[in-house]
């Protein structure tokens, strides 16, 4: 079971200006950009059970029985 999280606007479309990421995320700067790419992004020391989608922009958590009993992610 994964928690998706994303950045919405109001009328709940993908945010264009915002983006969430994983904990740990590194930048490339060499590969940095201005052209709203994705692909400077590192995910390597990222925790495993957590992913992002650059095609949805949504970043998904892996939640526990636990978690999801009590509602509420570590």
């Amino acid at each position: 079971m994964y928690l998706a999280i994303a950045t919405r606007t109001i009328n709940n479309h993908r945010h264009s200006l915002k983006l969430i990421v994983q904990e740990k995320t590194k930048v490339n700067k060499d590969r940095f950009n201005r052209e709203n790419r994705l692909d400077y992004f590192e995910f390597d020391e990222c925790n495993s059970k957590h992913f992002f989608d650059p095609d949805t922009q949504t970043v998904y958590m892996e939640i526990t029985s636990e978690e999801h009993q009590k509602k509420r992610k570590k």
